[in-house]
């Protein structure tokens, strides 16, 4: 998740391409290992664990020699990357664009608009594609595919352990797929092909689905939020004040496919579900040494609020209780309004554990001068940044606690009703007898007549979430 930044001066300003060492005086870094030079002092700098990691340590700057000479043992950056990883890490991760990088958190790609996840067939070593959705306006959506269609083989090559990383990260700008059906306990291969064309700049709007449901005289409201991006609070906001204006009393948040984005964005959703009180605190951010005592305690305070960060009025429904879906993939900003809001009120979990990330990231570019903060990436510095180095890192550099000082679910929070999605039975996302909804809707009305169960013939595939991001933005 990414945070939000209190203003300070800085005493110290770094120069780019350059180092400097505790005599102040500043030496050059050859052009070749300067990529490496900026990995290691954004993570010097901004790196939750750089306490704990001896590579980290300040004094490599003493000897200009000597730091130069440490740099140039690595002559591949990843491997000076992945060695200076906490053993903790689960999460930070880098691009070798910059701009791909930014543009991924804003929910913008280059992507043929099919999300998806993985299973291992329970029998055998194949792996097969069950779509989740589909983003709007995609060439997926213009080819008709939707959720719970099922893939097999990707140019040809039937999925497996050893290549569905490699062949579903590909950077082509097409991907043809065979479909898979399940038939008579067995599974059957299609002969017709499907091609998928990867669109530059494709937008996805988090806000996927809303609805207002009236059972038994009770008016629920539900929304699918697939990721915690600013630039769409707005439309989040029409749609509680649709639920005010409605009187939903009860409601069913989606985040099964939220994987987390802003924690600003966070904050405001928490104060739409439960109070627009701004003397009430969401969560609480700790650095790292170098930045904890230079934060007031006004800015470590994220608190619930009353305005959008466009200045418009927050419509809060005042709930007691709410209904969260969550799966393996619910992480970050959606962890932490769990967390937020659970001592506030009955936060109840339908689905599966969540991921269990409690940190949260900032965006790093070579761009030492930024001002107040060292390498933070910001968009209208973007002429300052060493054009020799294209990478950007995104760190781990805090964790949140909520206002009850509770902050470690490393483990994921664990479900109230449990129900892992099946991929030959995901149901519509919005209809009422969709197999998580239903559930959810059923902690609300007392009525809890029988519902299938998961299949047993598959197993969900958890990604390497550094790993894969690292290939798909490089």
């Amino acid at each position: 998740m990414q945070t939000k930044l209190a203003f300070f001066f800085l005493c110290t300003l770094i120069l780019a391409s350059c180092s400097k060492n505790d005599d102040g005086i500043f030496f050059e870094i050859p052009n070749e290992v300067q990529t490496q030079d900026f990995i290691w002092r954004g993570f010097n700098t901004w790196y939750f664990w750089k306490d704990e990691q001896s590579i980290l340590n300040d004094s490599k700057l003493n000897d200009p020699e000597d730091y130069i000479s440490f740099l140039e043992d690595y002559n591949n950056p990843v491997s000076l990357f992945e060695t200076i990883l906490h053993r903790d890490d689960r999460f930070s991760f880098y691009s070798q664009d910059y701009r791909a990088l930014t543009n991924f958190l804003q929910g913008i790609r280059t992507d043929d608009g099919m999300v998806y996840r993985l299973y291992r067939l329970g029998f055998d070593d194949r792996i097969i594609v069950a779509v989740k959705y589909v983003i709007p306006n995609s060439s997926a959506a213009v080819l008709g595919i939707k959720r719970g269609d099922l893939f097999g083989t990707v140019d040809g090559v039937i999925l497996d352990e050893s290549n569905y990383q490699d062949l579903l990260s590909s950077s082509k700008i097409s991907l043809q797929l065979n479909g898979i059906r399940y038939e008579n306990e067995q599974w059957i291969d299609e002969q017709e092909s499907i091609t998928l064309v990867k669109t530059e700049g494709l937008t996805e709007n988090p806000v996927f689905k809303d609805s207002i449901y009236t059972i038994d005289n009770e008016k629920i409201g539900y929304l699918v939020y697939n990721a915690f991006i600013s630039n769409y609070e707005e439309e989040l906001n029409q749609v509680f004040t649709e639920f005010k204006n409605n009187q939903v009393s009860s409601l069913v948040l989606d985040l099964r496919y939220n994987s987390g984005g802003s924690t600003a964005n966070a904050a405001i959703l928490a104060s739409m579900i439960y109070s627009n009180n701004t003397d009430l605190l969401f969560a609480k951010q700790r650095w790292n040494s170098l930045w904890q005592g230079r934060f007031s305690d006004e800015a470590l305070n994220e608190n619930f609020r009353n305005q959008t960060l466009g200045g418009n009025n927050i419509s809060s429904l005042g709930l007691s209780k709410i209904l969260i879906i969550t799966e393996s993939g619910t992480a970050s900003a959606s962890e932490l309004l769990i967390n937020g809001l659970s001592p506030y009120m009955d936060v109840v979990l339908v689905g599966d554990k969540t991921r269990g990330k409690n940190e949260f990231s900032l965006t790093l570019v070579d761009d030492p001068q930024s001002p107040d903060f060292p390498y933070l990436y910001r968009d209208t510095r973007e002429s300052f940044i060493n054009p020799n180095v294209q990478w950007g890192l995104q760190p781990i550099v805090g964790r949140f606690e909520n206002s009850a000082g509770i902050s470690d679910f490393t483990e994921g929070f664990q479900p109230d009703v449990f129900y892992s999605e099946d991929p030959i039975d995901l149901g519509v996302l919005g209809h009422i007898d969709e197999p998580l909804l239903s559930r959810a809707i059923a902690q609300i009305t007392g009525n809890s007549a029988a519902m299938k169960t998961s299949s047993k013939n598959f197993e969900k595939i958890e990604f390497n979430t550094q790993g894969f991001l690292n290939l798909e933005l490089r």
